[in-house]
């Protein structure tokens, strides 16, 4: 929800909606049982028969009211909305359970052969047909697995189970197989098909439009449910001809979407896609961090990814794709992902999007056991994404739960549940990603449970971890790299700052690559709470990582670090269990070198790292349901703590004030607490928009740069939304500063020929604040 005050980019594509004049709202009636196309959709008693035909008459402003049924269609909206206030809605019926789907009926003539009955599908079934490699899924191989296809079976309700080779299908019931070369579907029934109701996938995609750049659109409240969309190999960045990938719903490089309160389970391939996708047509996408002298801060470029679209429609004029700044500002509410062959979630270049308040569960159960690209939420070149208050749960296979990579800038991972990842790989993975301080990623008040690998980082620069909780878990977070330099990215990671967190029951804490004195790491006050028979908590060290690639293990280099090797021998020799050489925390993909006691950690790191963090022995901690129960026996307070700029709400959505207390909760004490972290009955609701700050100075602060400063007075607001101008000319988006920041510093201009003037809103999950332009003030 965007405040009505608020002045956006003007996006050229729009310009003509946004000059038609305004007309009153109509509301189409679409019903399953007794509508007709025919109708006008004017009443419910004069419905349409399908959506499709209401999506083809809304205009801005317009909402498509949809009552209980099975809609066996795929939607394909053919304009957007104009405005916040202007949005087209597609809405199911409140308390009507509506499904859209890609399946269709399928009552063929059977043949047998052993155990299996088989026909081949009319190709005339497969209405949904704009691709380069065709609308037939049972003849299109699937990408994450040789031999599997891109349908489904699903026989009285249940989904079958596809099989690589039709000895598989033939030796269980409930399982089937498809010849790729002839589309032939072998299924095996547990006795016969007489009597039941087999439906196939004939559609592609359910909630896709054919034209890229819609926005302001709404969704919601739907079932949506089966399509037979693709993987591919990178998750989101190659393979793009003929496997580019699209989820079961996609905005298709829009803006503004609303995709709140459905389900969204069963694709074979991503549950939902956004951003501008491999199909970026900037020559030079867009560096959020700007340049610094003449020299870029930001370690991969992709000129010019366009090279193509897998679908193509014939008449279709909007075949370029968008640009990159007009893609994103959409909120993802409130839905339940889940039984997805691939991500949940997926995108390539945007910003500007929340995902909130959603359950996601068994997601990339097609991808087994794991992929090299592959993640419940996986993203690429994203700036200004917020992920809150969402349940991540039923790991299938050995995936990551949130991978941003690859320049996912200025992110926030705040206050989410991470249920039971067993896997080698890490929950949350940060992946060559460099953000500035003025754009420092923040990972603060999430639950990790019984997590064997929190957090790790791959060459991913500027990372706050505040006020988190591991519980039960391996390891905590090890942030290093696994690049090396030569291929673009910084060797060891930079400014990771771990504050006020709270580990339960867990022997290792965390770690950084080289020492604070070199990478600026910061870390202090966190509490580490162990059985009392647990030994001491181990601290990482590493090298910065695999070095030149995964499997190459190596110790910290004396030429780097302020010690040496012989120096860890010596402290060793003591009594041989203060450091431990060669770990590796997280498999491939998390730093190696050597670990060690707090004590030890402190001497090696310096004088700002960890100096009033304590180790302590706690009496119980459990974890059932939808609750963790800490009894922690003191409390978990140090004095001084610091509020924490950026992370100022807790978990349960209290401003946090001193005394400041470890964890993502405050208020706990030494007895035992009960923390209820999800209500499957109730989700967790957006917030009111925050409030605006005040107090906004612009300053020129030299012949290339300017700089804004403002009060932020918003405790829940986790960016500042910036807009310039240039030369008194039109307002433009600018980017987003998280609120570890009261200033932004802009780089790269020509301040003695040009006036720049800056407004801001302050941004939360629920939208912008009212916007506040600066004043100007001398500088120099």
């Amino acid at each position: 929800m965007i405040h009505r005050s608020m002045t956006y980019l003007v996006l050229a594509f729009l310009l003509p909606l946004l000059t038609a004049p305004v007309l009153a709202a109509t509301t189409y009636h679409v019903q399953a049982d007794g509508g007709s196309d025919k109708h006008d959709g004017l009443t419910p008693e004069t419905a349409f028969r399908t959506i499709q035909q209401a999506a083809d008459l809304a205009q801005p402003g317009d909402t498509v009211l949809v009552y209980e049924g099975v809609y066996r269609e795929r939607v394909t909206p053919p304009r957007g909305g104009s405005s916040d206030e202007q949005r087209i809605t597609y809405m199911a019926n409140p308390g009507d359970h509506v499904i859209i789907t890609g399946l269709d009926l399928w009552t063929p003539e059977w043949q047998r052969q052993d155990n299996l009955h088989y026909a081949t599908p009319d190709e005339a079934i497969f209405t949904d047909k704009h691709y380069v490699d065709g609308g037939n899924p049972y003849r299109i191989g699937y990408w994450m697995r040789r031999g599997m296809t891109l349908g489904h079976v699903v026989v009285d309700g249940e989904e079958y189970a596809e099989q690589t080779n039709r000895e598989d299908a033939n030796a269980e019931p409930r399982r089937w197989w498809a010849d790729q070369r002839t589309g032939t579907i072998y299924i095996h029934f547990d006795d016969d098909p007489d009597g039941k109701t087999v439906e196939i996938t004939t559609r592609r995609g359910v909630f896709r439009p054919y034209l890229k750049g819609l926005g302001y659109i709404t969704v919601q409240g739907f079932d949506l449910a089966y399509c037979a969309n693709n993987g591919a190999v990178p998750g989101v960045v190659d393979r793009m001809h003929p496997l580019y990938q699209s989820g079961l719903i996609s905005t298709r490089q829009g803006h503004h979407w609303r995709i709140i309160g459905n389900t969204i389970r069963n694709a074979k391939g991503p549950g939902l896609t956004f951003s501008a996708g491999t199909d970026i047509a900037d020559e030079h996408w867009w560096d959020p961090h700007g340049l610094l002298n003449g020299q870029p801060h930001i370690e991969v470029n992709y000129p010019r990814l366009s090279g193509g679209d897998n679908e193509h429609v014939p008449g279709n004029s909007q075949i370029e794709a968008r640009p990159f700044k007009e893609a994103g500002f959409c909120l993802i509410a409130n839905n339940d992902f889940h039984d997805l062959g691939a991500s949940a979630i997926c995108g390539i270049g945007s910003l500007g999007n929340t995902i909130y308040g959603n359950r996601f569960a068994n997601v990339s159960r097609l991808v087994l056991p794991k992929s090299a690209e592959d993640g419940v939420i996986k993203l690429h070149m994203q700036f200004g994404t917020l992920i809150e208050r969402n349940l991540f749960e039923d790991f299938a296979g050995d995936h990551r739960a949130v991978w941003l990579d690859n320049n996912a800038v200025g992110s926030v991972v705040s206050r989410n549940v991470f249920l039971e990842h067993p896997g080698r790989t890490p929950v949350v993975f940060l992946e060559i990603s460099s953000s500035l301080d003025q754009y420092l990623s923040v990972i603060d008040h999430n639950i990790f449970i019984n997590c064997a690998h929190a957090v790790v980082s791959a060459g991913a620069d500027g990372v706050a971890l505040y006020h988190n909780l591991v519980y039960g878990g391996e390891s905590g977070f090890a942030m290093g790299s696994n690049r090396h330099t030569m291929l673009g990215a910084d060797y060891g990671n930079m400014r990771i700052h771990v504050w006020n967190n709270l580990f339960v029951d867990q022997q290792r804490a965390y770690g950084f690559g080289y020492n604070q004195a070199i990478n600026h790491h910061t870390a202090d006050f966190n509490l580490m709470y162990a059985a009392d028979d647990a030994g001491f908590h181990r601290f990482l060290l590493s090298d910065g990582g695999t070095g030149d690639g995964p499997g190459e293990h190596g110790k910290p280099r004396p030429n780097v670090v302020q010690y040496s090797i012989d120096d860890i021998d010596a402290a060793r020799a003591g009594d041989g269990k203060h450091w431990e050489p060669d770990v590796n925390w997280g498999a491939n993909n998390a730093p190696n070198g050597v670990e060690a006691d707090l004590v030890h950690w402190r001497h090696t790191m310096g004088d700002t790292i960890d100096r009033h963090s304590e180790e302590r022995i706690f009496e119980e901690a459990t974890y059932s349901g939808r609750a963790v129960t800490l009894f922690l026996g003191s409390e978990p307070s140090l004095t001084d703590a610091p509020v924490m700029p950026g992370a100022m709400i807790d978990f349960q959505g209290q401003v946090i004030r001193a005394p400041v207390q470890a964890g993502p909760v405050q208020g706990l004490g030494a007895d035992r607490h009960t923390i209820t972290f999800w209500d499957d009955e109730q989700r967790p609701a957006l917030p009111d928009l925050p409030a605006a700050p005040s107090d906004v100075v612009v300053t020129v602060h030299s012949d290339i740069e300017m700089r804004v400063q403002w009060t932020n007075h918003a405790p829940d607001a986790r960016f500042m939304h910036i807009e310039r101008r240039i030369n008194d000319g039109e307002w433009e988006f600018w980017g987003y500063i998280t609120t570890t920041q009261n200033h932004m510093r802009d780089y790269d201009l020509d301040t003695r020929v040009n006036s720049y003037d800056y407004r801001i809103a302050a941004r939360n999950a629920a939208g912008l604040s009212d916007v506040v332009e600066g004043a100007r003030a001398d500088g120099r």
